[in-house]
């Protein structure tokens, strides 16, 4: 459906994406601090790897969830023969591989979910209602000209850690609403709520959900989406989150982050009730990345965000996917890695995944390795149970 008339204007879209995507790692980093310390004031904190390890961070730094949209942008190719761009698995896998040992945060879903050998078994593959992470399918959307394509590969990305119905209903519309803004620009609040329920109603469950015949699923399927309908009519109204059986869900974490990108737009402070300290980020991550698309925000602490030369650098490749610019090769392992722990400090070396890089230092604490790599792109602190064959 033409809603407008499309924007033509290709470099003004580029900067959009690059700016949205700037602009989800400032919302990151913004919540990031403010789970730790419970201020929103950028500044050195300290947070939780695991349950054992807590460690130090710099001013600005983002989470685990920018690092994830990281991992996804990286894992894109460009195949403008097909008109589409689509996520390389075979990368993505190996990508998560490391992320769990460098991750600025403890994403317990997602580690369990690179560990396990049978996600699809686990119960909370099927149950867990929050679909932490779930922010990474902005850059699928950002990087798509071909929203039904980009819509795909939402589906297929959601499903690699999650299946329940409310967390595939959220994704689907985090990146209905990253196309709209992106190629439509901006709408009233009444407005983008009006075209989100469109996007629900004319959604074919059936040609999302063919390789599921399961009767009790497609049941649970429908009544979600019946119930998201009923909640963005009270969000047209309401400027709060509605909360059912007092319960945190991806649906809440959504709307806490559409009220956020309303309130910003407005020059008002942000909406913080109700919202989990630990989560907070992706929503901001959300509405920071929103607005991203609409305005140029004179926002003066966004130079405070960590390596941001480099954040700013993957909105271009970003736009540059977009445009089928990069022909990015599908990953192949070059079976050459040696095991990163093993390495000697100071000495260069090539990987599959961190390119060119050099082990700055290593150390042993109660029980961990801990190892700084530095790469082009920045610096990583690996962390690992300490075993013989490090």
């Amino acid at each position: 459906m033409d809603y407008r008339t499309v924007k033509e204007d290709i470099m003004k879209i580029e900067d959009r994406i690059r700016n949205s995507y700037t602009l989800m790692a400032y919302g990151d980093a913004l919540g990031f601090v403010y789970e730790n310390t419970g201020k929103m004031d950028f500044g050195d904190f300290s947070g939780d790897w695991d349950e054992e390890n807590k460690i130090h961070f710099p001013s600005g730094q983002w989470s685990d969830l920018t690092q994830l949209m990281l991992i996804t942008t990286k894992s894109l190719l460009d195949d403008e023969g097909g008109l589409r761009i689509a996520i390389d698995y075979n990368r993505f896998s190996e990508e998560l591989n490391y992320y769990q040992y460098y991750r600025n945060g403890y994403p317990r879903h997602i580690i369990k979910a690179i560990e396990s050998r049978e996600l699809c078994k686990e119960e909370a593959y099927q149950k867990d209602v929050r679909g932490y992470g779930i922010s990474r399918v902005g850059a699928i959307i950002l990087a798509n000209k071909n929203f039904t394509q980009g819509l795909e590969e939402t589906y297929k990305n959601i499903c690699y850690f999650n299946k329940h119905p409310q967390v595939i209903l959220t994704g689907l519309i985090i990146a209905r609403i990253f196309y709209l803004l992106l190629e439509y620009g901006d709408f009233s609040r009444e407005e983008l709520l009006q075209r989100i329920k469109e996007f629900l109603i004319e959604l074919n469950v059936k040609g999302l959900l063919e390789n599921n015949k399961e009767l009790k699923y497609l049941l649970a399927f429908e009544q979600e989406r019946v119930n998201y309908l009923i909640d963005l009519d009270r969000l047209i109204k309401e400027d709060k989150i509605t909360f059912v059986n007092n319960s945190w869900s991806c649906k809440n974490m959504l709307f806490g982050g559409l009220i956020n990108y309303w309130r910003i737009l407005k020059l008002e402070g942000l909406y913080t009730e109700g919202i989990p300290s630990d989560d907070i980020k992706e929503s901001l991550m959300l509405a920071y990345g929103l607005a991203g698309l609409n305005k140029d925000l004179n926002i003066k602490t966004l130079s405070n965000v960590t390596n941001l030369s480099f954040i700013d650098s993957m909105g271009e490749y970003t736009a540059k996917l977009r445009n089928y610019k990069v022909s990015k090769k599908p990953y192949v392992a070059s079976g050459n890695d040696d095991n990163i722990f093993n390495l000697e400090v100071g000495k260069p070396f090539k990987h599959d995944i961190f390119n060119v890089s050099r082990i700055l230092e290593k150390t042993i604490r109660k029980g961990y390795l801990y190892l700084r790599l530095e790469n082009k792109t920045g610096s990583y602190l690996l962390i690992k149970k300490d075993s013989s064959d490090c």
